[in-house]
């Protein structure tokens, strides 16, 4: 028997078995609450979008609105320049101005006047800032750089429904606004105050003003700016280089100090936390280092500067928490004809101060710990600044305080003693920083009161000494003989 299946097709499976297996491998169905999440999540989506577009709209509307906001300010006040620099023109034909209308960046002060014997007190404001233009900030400060006037515009009262402002107006020897670079400041006073320290007078630059308004920016320097302090190391080396020969011997060092919660700090020692004292007149352990050029002194002064204490406040990212003092000492040995030799001697300050500041501004409370105590250590210094300035602004000069500070013990030949000096007071023109602005302009102006004795440091052979002082004694007896006429 053969086997049944041999040669015999399967059969075919029941169409029912085939319709039980397509509906298993179909998808499952969409049930209308599947549909409804499907067009909800969909729509939610395109809200989204169009919200973010909006957003987008909005602030590019922002931008453009505080841009035009800014040109439409910059322009108003380019043609009240324009319109009072014609007015000046008209009224002082003779005065240096410029093709603009601005006054010719090279007006250097003549020392040797009475009046430049007291202390030369410039302001300059600088441009708002990127957090103060997101705040929408407004300028209050306006610079007449041709008559020297310093305006600034007063918050309106709150008591009132007014909306008239007052403003206040203080005049300094110079005033620089935003759009002033270092360079054409440094041209007019600086200047002049470095060239009487190459010819041997005792000099010092004072930087003020609340944290953030632009003092170590003035003074120092960065990869794409120059400050004061840089420029008058060119100027110094410069005039020696013009100046020096084989009669003419120039030995020039340097110093670099801060007081740091009223401790005296070497910047430029292996150790700059040591803490130094004051004996008598000088610093104690104070290292004091040669300089041949322009590339060693700018490398003491980096080096001092990476060695100073700083910390970020809600005012500055950058905020200097000490005094600074740069110091350069100068002294010639010049050998007449004759063979005899004449010695010159001076020393330049250059000085950036820490902040002014309010707590409340800083960010720094009574639990900040170390930063609150910096904080009391500087406006104490600053305060005792203060004291001194308006003692010595008074017209009949009783007790000074200089020594209640290691700011003011440091710098009293610069206060009252024999140095010419000038104060760069530096400004924020935005009308949160009012209060401190008004202190700053208040600060400043009382120390224009401020008279200095400078004379030459100059070590005479002692018949030329004895000369001079005999002239003296006559100029003085003459001046008795004149009173005694006039009484008669």
């Amino acid at each position: 028997m053969g086997n049944g299946c041999s040669g015999e097709t399967s059969p075919e499976p029941s169409p029912k078995r085939n319709r039980y297996g397509q509906m298993r491998n179909r998808s499952d169905s969409l049930t209308s609450a599947d549909i409804r999440r499907q067009i909800m999540k969909t729509e939610l989506e395109q809200a989204r979008q169009r919200a973010k577009l909006a957003d987008d709209m909005k602030m590019e509307f922002e931008k453009d609105r505080a841009k035009i906001q800014q040109d439409v300010r910059r322009e108003m006040k380019e043609e009240r320049d324009r319109m009072r620099a014609q007015d000046t023109i008209r009224a002082n034909p003779d005065q240096q101005i410029g093709m603009n209308g601005e006054r010719i960046k090279n007006q250097r002060i003549d020392w040797s006047k009475p009046e430049s014997k007291r202390i030369q007190v410039v302001v300059r404001s600088r441009p708002l800032n990127i957090r103060e233009i997101r705040e929408e900030a407004k300028d209050v400060l306006y610079m007449d750089e041709i008559n020297n006037e310093c305006t600034l515009l007063c918050p309106p009262p709150k008591s009132s429904g007014s909306s008239a402002r007052k403003s206040v107006t203080f005049v300094f020897d110079r005033v620089y606004n935003g759009n002033t670079t270092t360079a054409q400041i440094y041209n007019e006073i600086p200047y002049s105050l470095v060239q009487s320290f190459l010819e041997g007078y005792n000099s010092t630059v004072l930087a003020y003003g609340q944290t953030g308004s632009g003092k170590s920016f003035t003074m120092q320097e960065d990869p794409d700016h120059i400050g004061i302090t840089p420029r008058a190391i060119v100027h110094i080396f410069e005039g020696k280089e013009a100046d020096e020969d084989q009669d003419t011997q120039y030995d020039v060092r340097v110093s670099y100090i801060e007081i740091y919660n009223e401790e005296i700090r070497d910047l430029l020692s292996e150790d700059p936390t040591q803490k130094l004292e004051i004996k008598g007149e000088k610093v104690e352990g104070l290292t004091i280092h040669p300089v041949d050029s322009i590339a060693s002194c700018a490398h003491f002064l980096r080096l001092g500067i990476a060695n100073r204490v700083t910390s970020a406040t809600t005012m500055n990212a950058h905020s200097s928490r000490s005094h600074a003092i740069f110091t350069v000492y100068m002294r010639v040995v010049y050998t007449d004809p004759l063979g005899h030799q004449h010695h010159r001697k001076a020393k330049l300050n250059l000085v950036d101060l820490a902040g002014s500041e309010r707590h409340g501004k800083t960010g720094i409370s009574t639990n900040s710990g170390p930063s609150f105590t910096e904080s009391k250590s500087i406006n104490l210094s600053l305060s005792t600044l203060g004291k001194v300035i308006q003692a010595l602004s008074q017209e009949k000069i009783g007790h000074v305080p200089y020594r209640e500070s290691k700011l003011t013990r440091l710098l009293q030949d610069s206060l009252g003693g024999n140095a010419r000096t000038m104060m760069i007071a530096c400004l924020s023109p935005a009308e949160t920083n009012f209060e401190e602005t008004l202190s700053t302009l208040k600060y400043a102006h009382t120390t224009k009161s401020v008279n200095n004795r400078p004379v030459m440091n100059v070590d005479m052979d002692p018949k030329d000494q004895l000369i001079r002082q005999l002239q003296n004694e006559i100029k003085t007896l003459r001046n008795r003989l004149d009173n005694k006429r006039l009484d008669t």
